[in-house]
Order: C-alpha cells, then sequence, then structure tokens
C-alpha cells in the first residue's frame, strides 16, 4: 500500500531528478555557446594575422 508520505517522496525524488536533467541540458547548452563564442573569436583573430601579414608582404597570394 502506498501512503501519502510515500507518494510524495516519489514525487519529490522525480523533481529532483527532473531538475538535474535540466540542469545538464542547460549546461551542455551554455557549453556549447562559449566554444562556439571561442571559435568565432579565433576565426576574426586568424583573419586579422593573416590581414597583417599580407600587408606587412609576409604573406603574398
Amino acid at each position: 500500500m502506498i501512503t501519502y508520505a510515500t507518494a510524495a517522496e516519489k514525487a519529490q525524488n522525480e523533481h529532483v531528478i527532473q531538475a538535474r536533467l535540466a540542469a545538464k541540458s542547460l549546461l551542455k547548452c551554455l557549453e556549447d555557446r562559449i566554444l562556439q563564442k571561442n571559435a568565432d573569436v579565433l576565426s576574426s583573430l586568424l583573419k586579422q594575422i593573416e590581414l597583417h601579414c599580407r600587408e606587412g608582404g609576409l604573406i603574398t597570394v
């Protein structure tokens, strides 16, 4: 027989599990955004370096 306390404990445990899954999902999303931002910054820096090298005559096409 399931008592109210048992049902409440199961419900609370389920909420904890769902909250952890949501937190993991949010963390993954934030990590992906940070990685993309870092990739964008790196790409921009590499373009600036290439332009600087071309202007300085270090790279010719």
